[in-house]
């Protein structure tokens, strides 16, 4: 019998499957420069397993209902994850041709036309850390556009190509000007899951979401406009990328004093999307610092499974302490 607490051996199982989960990268990096509009799907997700042209029957049981908002955050009308939802659809769809998903994709799209502000924007509706009710993310707005401009190709109907279009109008509007586009300390451009934020200034992983949704638009539209964008946002974060850098780890965000570190799930998101920004910008920066990223994943879990475990705790302590006194991330 164990003398270990019920509760933290079911945290402890917890982490130990996160980590047995890490991906293994084996295929060399490739170049995605020449990719063209109907390609849209082939490195959005990252579950690469997900090519395989079947239908499990967890997915059968869920193909069997009817599609309906996930509830994240008490709430149904989180853009992310609405679009995270279409976009898994959309994956499934493009390697089963299974007409079930694209019709699980087209409600997540219709789902977030209707919830599209005016402005272009998507807004949260529940206070989030430092963000009162009515914040907006560059992460949503580069997500649900992804989302949209995969739908537009199938249905064409350029009613979801707009959408995408002021979406990406929104988020490439000044922070100053109630968009969220903001600024390094340098000048250089910045796409700001939060902004405004003091808390999770400078996001990694939703800014690099919210560029995809620049280079998909960029490659549907053709409009040179979004490409200059992607580029010139891309080369302003590799050129920092050393900043999200701990040389152990990564960092989710550049908060003030260097303490907010990736957990376990971020830090295998950054290795991915780094891999996948070395594909769609041929910048061997980003290839190295996907391998140096892996290698610091691989390294702490070889030596000690307990360095991750005691590293993820203090952040989900570190969580719990910050919001009893008043809200942080």
């Amino acid at each position: 019998m164990s003398l270990l607490p019920r509760k933290l051996r079911a945290y402890i199982s917890e982490v130990r499957a996160e980590i047995d989960a890490a991906p293994r990268y084996e295929e060399p990096f490739g170049c995605f420069t020449g990719q063209t509009p109907d390609d849209l799907g082939l490195y959005y997700w990252f579950d690469r397993a997900e090519i395989a042209g079947r239908v499990s029957t967890e997915e059968e049981s869920l193909l069997a209902d009817a599609w309906s908002p996930p509830v994240t955050y008490g709430v149904t009308d989180h853009p992310v994850a609405i679009a995270q939802d279409g976009l898994r659809s959309y994956n499934r769809y493009r390697s089963t041709r299974d007409a079930r998903f694209l019709a699980r994709v087209r409600a997540a799209g219709d789902s977030l036309l209707g919830l599209q502000q005016a402005d272009g924007s998507w807004r949260y509706s529940f206070e989030f850390i430092d963000l009162a009710p009515g914040w907006a993310s560059a992460m949503a707005q580069g997500q649900a556009a992804s989302l949209l401009l995969r739908i537009h190709q199938e249905a064409r109907d350029d009613a979801y190509l707009l959408a995408a279009n002021r979406a990406l109008d929104f988020a490439m509007t000044p922070i100053a000007e109630g968009g969220t586009l903001g600024t390094f300390p340098d000048g250089r451009p910045f796409l700001e899951e939060y902004p405004a934020s003091a808390v999770s200034p400078y996001t990694l992983n939703g800014s690099i979401f919210a560029l995809w949704g620049l280079r998909d638009f960029a490659l549907v539209s053709g409009d040179d406009r979004f490409a200059r964008w992607f580029e010139e946002l891309s080369a302003a974060i590799v050129d920092h990328l050393a900043e999200w850098d701990t040389g152990d780890w990564t960092r989710y965000s550049l908060r003030a004093g260097g303490d907010h570190l990736a957990t376990l799930a971020y830090q295998r998101v950054h290795i991915t999307q780094a891999r996948v920004m070395a594909d769609l910008t041929c910048d061997g920066r980003w290839a190295d610092a996907a391998q140096r990223w892996d290698a610091y994943y691989v390294a702490g879990t070889v030596r000690s499974a307990w360095v991750v475990w005691w590293r993820d705790l203090k952040h989900r302590l570190g969580v719990v302490g910050r919001r009893v006194r008043g809200g942080d991330l």
